[in-house]
């Protein structure tokens, strides 16, 4: 499947250009609340990743004794504690 990329920001190196990534537009629902947001498609990615804010937010129970080390393409020495969880993800324009 292909998503169309938005442009999203100034490109930190050439401020005269921007940024294209393939943002969604995403319904998250958790157990107390629900949101829309813009969501990046990151197709080699192995998780979701949800900021702890919109995790309070929506009421999710974090397993902090379950917790997983992430890490970016600098590899190992950026890696931080995620604590798994369930959400409910909804796409909008796949129905």
């Amino acid at each position: 499947m292909k998503y169309p990329y938005q442009p999203v920001g100034h490109d930190p190196v050439n401020p005269h250009r921007f940024l294209w990534m393939p943002y969604v537009v995403a319904t998250i629902s958790g157990p107390t609340d629900r949101r829309k947001i813009y969501a990046l498609v990151d197709s080699g990615a192995s998780y979701c990743m949800l900021n702890l804010a919109y995790a309070n937010r929506l009421g999710l129970v974090l397993d902090r004794t379950k917790a997983i080390s992430t890490y970016g393409v600098t590899g190992l020495q950026d890696s931080k504690p995620t604590y798994p969880t369930r959400v409910t993800v909804k796409v909008d324009h796949l129905g």
